[in-house]
């Protein structure tokens, strides 16, 4: 570090808030002239001049609008954060002031209100770091809480991992592919810098992560978290209502991504992840997760059968993981000792600080606790973090008996009971369930009953019909709920989805405002990327699910979609937007659920062996469902999937590469603009 800053010292600089940056020489010059020309028709009062004056000031409005239009769309085509960057624009514009810099942060500890920031600091801190041993080990039940060395659960490998040394190309790669971004641990280096200069130092730094390797020990400067609070909701004088962001140093990142790399890669060459998990694994994610749960909840309903799931809350689960334990598991997938020596250096001796920035007039200070030591948890903002945890996990899937069945992303733990009866249902329910909670309590993590939820499946025409199920667990009985949030959708006990399209609704409200303002500043290609970033991904998000409800409902997201189209072009509000998606190219609502469900039934079809059947005619290469009982069936996203593709041009359905399908399946599906599902199935299309 004394050398960095030798060579880049820090220095202050005068920011000019009020800076307007999209005003260049040319409009300088031109607003000088219409200065000059101005006091002219003053003085002569010549109708000539005041004739050139207003085209002067027409001129020069224009031009200034040029310029800012110009600006802003370079401010959002280089932005790393495009939907930060589009607010803070919009709120500028609007006068709005973003509190960032806890210039007024006052904590009451204990009855005594503190306003100094050094020692909120450390009351922050003190908070952070002792958060688990004061808040989740003394809930965990006793006979748990302390035995390190307790396993249920057991697996064999045979094959050695160990870690390989790497070159400075490899190490060169790495650096380039870290995100953008000039936030910086205790080292103040950020990403941003380290990318500057990542060629030249791309070969010592191969060196000294090979070095790491050899000794199995990961420098302690690098463990270093530099923490900030962030305000979560409630009371903003309580220190429990905030969030601990940790940054990490960028070198800490490269160490981590290399190891990341070839330990990932031996877990999936070995089977060695649980298939339940879908958690920060390739191929994987929160909508095939969400796929999973929901393709058995339909499948099951269809069948008459009693459906109930339990949706676990995990309290700071990250946070909580025991480092003996989670060693223990390492070892089990068969380190060798020097690997297994790394990784207990890179979790252990590690500690934290937290900085809060207090404003002083123009001036910003940095105010720092003192370094305390963190004794439990993965690395918050950490690369290896998530994937270690997926690790301490392992084999929690087994551990669930009979009809049950458990899906995992990370550590949203959901089980899903099916039984022919009610009692049945609660038993197995009552059974399975403890199991979980026995084995995720051997691990050191808390059920946040509060937030754990119970829900039964059925159909509209039963559900008034469902007796109430009563769990009880740990003195605690789960609540049984309609409606809840289930991995970033909103799920009720119909799969009616209604809940979610409103929750849609009012985030493309917010997203409209913010492409109205901005249409004003933008041209149309940045305002296209705001519809994508501000509106398109969220219905995008899960469509293939919640794309099952109700024909009114999609209705309801096709008309804000057409606001949408009004805006970008500056159509008016009567004007038809059909024939403006296929130019801008952008899917409707029916065509995003189309290409969705297409994708997800050509997907799930190719991993799973669900039956199908087969049939010999002319497209007997396609799979055709099965028999199914009820209208709910057809809320399958491989159901409805399989029969649109079906129903797609030989064009687009013979094409055997996937990327070139998926890309034909767009182009054709947004060339047509689709308000709704039948006109997909009009064999020519409008």
């Amino acid at each position: 570090m004394y050398h960095f800053n030798v060579h880049f010292p820090l220095t202050k600089i005068k920011v000019n808030a009020n800076c307007k940056s999209w005003i260049t020489d040319s409009i300088r010059n031109k607003k000088a002239t219409l200065v000059s020309l101005s006091a002219q028709a003053r003085d002569n009062k010549d109708d000539d001049t005041k004739e050139m004056l207003k085209c002067k000031r027409k001129e020069l409005k224009q031009n200034v609008m040029l310029e800012k239009k110009k600006f802003f769309d370079r401010k959002i085509e280089c932005s790393t954060n495009l939907i930060k960057s589009t607010w803070q624009i919009i709120n500028n514009k609007l006068g709005r002031k973003l509190t960032g810099n806890n210039s007024e942060l006052l904590l009451n500890v204990n009855g005594r209100q503190i306003s100094d920031p050094l020692c909120m600091a450390e009351v922050f801190n003190s908070f952070f770091s002792s958060a688990v041993e004061n808040l989740i080990l003394p809930n965990l039940p006793d006979n748990l809480a302390l035995n390190e060395n307790s396993q249920s659960i057991h697996f064999q490998v045979n094959k050695s991992f160990y870690l390989q040394p790497v070159n400075a190309d490899v190490v060169s790669a790495i650096i380039t592919s870290l995100s953008n971004k000039f936030s910086s641990g205790h080292d103040d280096i950020s990403t941003a810098i380290l990318k500057q200069c990542g060629k030249v130092i791309s070969g010592p730094l191969a060196h000294l992560i090979n070095s790491s390797f050899v000794t199995g020990i990961f420098p302690d400067q690098i463990k270093i978290a530099k923490v900030i609070p962030v305000f979560k909701k409630g009371d903003p004088h309580d220190v429990s209502c905030y969030r601990p962001i940790s940054l990490l140093s960028s070198f800490s990142k490269v160490y981590e991504r290399v190891v990341y790399n070839q330990f990932v890669s031996y877990l999936e060459s070995n089977c060695l992840f649980d298939k339940e998990q879908h958690g920060f694994r390739s191929g994987k994610s929160v909508i095939t997760a969400a796929t999973d749960i929901v393709q058995s909840i339909i499948e099951n309903v269809d069948k008459k059968k009693k459906v109930a799931a339990i949706f676990l809350d995990l309290s700071q689960a990250f946070d909580s993981v025991s480092h003996p334990k989670l060693l223990q598991i390492l070892e089990n997938f068969n380190i060798d000792r020097l690997t297994a020596a790394w990784f207990k250096s890179y979790l252990t001796n590690r500690k934290q600080y937290v900085e809060i920035l207090k404003q002083n007039g123009k001036q910003v200070n940095k105010f720092q606790s003192s370094q305390r030591l963190i004794k439990y948890g993965v690395p918050q903002g950490s690369i290896l973090g998530p994937l270690l945890f997926v690790c301490y996990l392992k084999g929690l899937p087994s551990v669930v008996m009979g009809n049950g069945k458990v899906c995992l992303y990370a550590d949203d733990t959901n089980l899903l009971v099916t039984e022919d009866d009610i009692k049945q249902l609660e038993l197995s329910s009552f059974l399975n369930i403890s199991n979980l909670i026995q084995i995720i309590a051997q691990k050191n993590l808390l059920v946040n009953y509060e937030k754990t939820h119970l829900m039964q499946f059925s159909t509209k025409q039963k559900s008034n019909k469902e007796t109430n199920l009563k769990i009880l667990i740990e003195n605690h009985e789960l609540d049984q709920t309609d409606s809840t949030k289930f991995l970033g959708l909103t799920i009720d006990k119909n799969l009616d989805w209604t809940n979610h399209v409103n929750t849609i609704l009012s985030k493309i409200s917010s997203g409209l405002f913010a492409l109205r303002r901005m249409s004003k500043l933008s041209n149309l290609k940045t305002l296209k990327t705001i519809y994508y970033s501000l509106i398109h991904s969220h219905i995008n998000f899960g469509i293939s699910l919640y794309g099952g409800t109700v024909k009114t409902n999609l209705n309801r997201i096709l008309k804000l979609q057409k606001q949408a189209v009004r805006i970008m072009l500056n159509l008016r509000w009567r004007d038809s937007a059909k024939i403006y998606f296929a130019q801008l190219q952008i899917p409707t609502v029916f065509a995003s659920y189309i290409t969705a469900t297409i994708l997800t039934a050509k997907k799930f079809i190719e991993i799973s062996d669900h039956p199908i059947q087969r049939y010999n005619t002319r497209n007997s290469r396609y799979r055709i469902t099965g028999h199914h009982n009820l209208e709910f069936y057809k809320k399958s996203p491989t159901y409805i999937g399989l029969k649109f593709i079906q129903r797609l041009p030989d064009h687009v359905r013979s094409e055997q590469s996937m990327p070139k399908f998926k890309k034909k399946l767009i182009t054709y599906l947004t060339a047509r603009a689709l308000y709704s599902i039948e006109e997909f199935y009009e064999p020519d299309g409008p």
